[in-house]
């Protein structure tokens, strides 16, 4: 532990000399790259998050069909859970590879746009 100072200039040098050493050590152990790797790899999960919740959500209609099964009047006898991987099956899949039509979605998800994945002819 280091004990500084700063009004006073005390312990400024040590705490300076000790940050220059703990980036040294980062640097020279491998802690640095790993690090940042694992931060990189955080960042790439919150960006792939994000688009898969606007694809369950807006785009493959989870909204809608959250909203069909909360509005029954048996809403309450389903777990949550049960409901939510119902809408994650119809909407990008479920476990047991059921899902939506991958050309059905493409077709219909690139009509939104004006786009199509499909090579153009003639």
């Amino acid at each position: 532990m280091l004990q500084t100072v700063a009004d006073a200039g005390q312990g400024i040098d040590a705490l300076a000399d000790a940050l220059d050493a703990h980036f040294e050590w980062l640097s020279t152990s491998g802690q640095r790259e790993k690090r940042r790797l694992a931060r990189w790899s955080e960042r790439i999960r919150e960006v792939a998050n994000r688009s898969i919740d606007t694809t369950v959500w807006r785009v493959r209609g989870g909204e809608s069909m959250l909203a069909a099964a909360t509005a029954v009047d048996d809403a309450l006898s389903r777990s949550p859970y049960e409901i939510a991987a119902s809408i994650v099956a119809r909407t990008i899949g479920g476990s047991d590879g059921s899902g939506p039509d991958r050309r059905r979605s493409r077709d219909s998800d690139s009509a939104d746009t004006g786009e199509s994945d499909r090579p153009q002819s003639g």
